[in-house]
């Protein structure tokens, strides 16, 4: 039998009434407030603070800036919030404005942070003019020249895949067959690592019909970054006396004896092993006009001359010239060049730039055309050197004017060669064409090594390159010009 248990008697709770209703109409009353409360704070707070859509640009072109009211956001393809209204945007490919629009954004408000409103704008490019595209196309060639710079990639520096932008911004541009082929056989000879290669093989099946020098080119490529190769490519060099004559290129102030040589033809570079960076020095044909090249490098005092004549040149205009793109930062650093204190030294720390500027001026000061010697040039006259010693000094104490001084050994020259990586060893003179067509900026070859390299490490045919803008302590140059 159960236990009965007896409550204690409770006092019944009564709730107050508050404004006249009863509990129970202000309690309901009150979970009402709160649910539309919450619906307002969650469901269109949000959308009327921050009113807008997540638009998605895309573009035909690979890696579109996109600008929105002149703010950069980012590239294509990519989704970023724009807020409501109309906002001015403009899609750029390497600085060039491709396509430009007003861009109308509607103020959704409901459930804006947790369904996100979007939209989609592919850029419309049919409107480039013939100039845009050569600019586009050049700007991507460039990105390739750029790229080659650097033989090794990881996950901290990828590869950028700079074939395929080149060959799907040709095609969605609607370039004419010819010119997508001579532009990929330009970026080709610009190979310089396997994954570049992987890239640019794979972008070929993009092409129609690949060119011969396309397929030469890529088919040469693959032999150089074969590790098993034991081929061999090249011509042996020959000595190819030349009798020069000697003259004085003279003006107000300004002298240097050069040596005139006929017009030739002959081997430059020797037999080499066809594995790169070794093919730089691959003996191929060239010819040369007739010339005069300076006996000595350009020297300290030669560009004091220049300078007085140009302040714009001075030491103490470095920040204007590097922000002009002229030179970098180390411009003159570490030599103060005087017309007071005349030395033979050759100058250094001055950009290839900087040189065509001070050829530019020794033109119009002579009256003759001066200017920096092609790669051909400068070894063609090597070559009417090479039984003189390696320089292991910047002071030029060889007093022998009968052939040019300081070639091997001082400092490194420049030469307006551009640096093309395969142009040896694919088609030298269809390249240089090409190159020229194209009109791009790469490295350009300096020659001759610098007193501090081991004279084993250098001779005529070794090849160094170096960008337009930079200055080094090893690097100067000497002037040719026609009589």
């Amino acid at each position: 039998m159960k236990r009965h248990i007896e409550l204690p008697q409770v006092k019944e709770v009564q709730l107050p009434h508050f404004l006249g209703m009863r509990p129970g109409i202000y309690i309901l009353t009150l979970l009402i407030v709160a649910i539309v409360l919450l619906i307002f704070l969650i469901g269109f707070l949000p959308g009327i603070l921050k009113g807008g859509r997540y638009v998605t640009f895309t573009s035909p072109l690979a890696h579109t800036g996109v600008t929105v009211d002149g703010k950069y956001l980012g590239g294509t393809p990519y989704q970023f919030f724009v807020p409501s209204g109309e906002h001015e945007l403009t899609f750029t490919k390497g600085g060039i404005p491709v396509a430009s629009t007003t861009l109308h954004v509607d103020h959704p408000l409901f459930l804006t942070s947790l369904i996100h409103r979007t939209d989609k704008l592919e850029a419309d490019i049919s409107a480039l003019t013939e100039q845009q595209v050569r600019a586009i196309n050049r700007f991507n060639i460039q990105e390739v020249i750029e790229t080659s710079a650097i033989t090794e990639f990881d996950d901290i520096h990828p590869y950028p895949p700079v074939f395929k932008t080149l060959v799907q911004d040709a095609v969605a541009m609607g370039m004419d067959g010819q010119t997508v082929q001579n532009s990929f056989a330009l970026a080709a000879n610009f190979i310089t690592s396997p994954a570049m290669l992987a890239d640019a093989l794979e972008a070929k099946e993009g092409l129609h019909s690949p060119s011969k020098l396309v397929e030469a080119t890529l088919e040469a490529a693959k032999r150089l970054f074969d590790d098993a190769t034991t081929a061999e490519v090249g011509l042996l060099g020959t000595e190819h006396p030349l009798q020069g004559k000697q003259t004085t290129l003279k003006s107000k102030g300004f002298e240097q004896a050069g040596i005139t040589y006929p017009s030739s033809s002959f081997v430059m570079g020797t037999k080499v092993p066809f594995i790169f960076p070794e093919t730089n020095k691959t003996g191929i044909t060239v010819e040369t006009p007739a010339f005069t090249i300076a006996t000595t490098p350009v020297s300290q005092y030669q560009w004091a001359l220049f300078i007085e004549d140009n302040p714009k040149w001075d030491k103490n205009q470095v920040d204007v010239l590097q922000q002009n793109n002229l030179t970098d930062e180390f411009y003159l650093s570490g030599i103060l060049p005087s017309v007071v204190f005349a030395t033979g030294k050759p100058v250094h720390n001055v950009s290839y730039k900087a040189a065509e500027a001070f050829c530019a001026w020794l033109s119009e000061k002579t009256g003759k055309e001066v200017f920096i010697p092609t790669e051909a040039m400068w070894t063609l006259a090597a070559l009417q050197a090479r039984d003189k010693t390696y320089t292991r000094s910047l002071t030029i104490t060889d007093d022998d004017r009968t052939a040019p001084i300081a070639m091997l050994g001082g400092v490194w020259e420049f030469t307006q060669t551009p640096y093309i990586p395969l142009q040896r060893v694919t088609g030298y003179q269809e390249v240089a064409t090409l190159y020229q067509t194209f009109a791009h900026s790469s490295a350009v070859i300096v020659k001759g090594g610098s007193y501090l390299n081991a004279p084993s490490s250098v001779d005529l045919h070794t090849v160094g390159a170096v960008d337009t803008t930079a200055c080094g302590d090893l690097i100067g140059f000497r002037i040719a010009w026609n009589d």
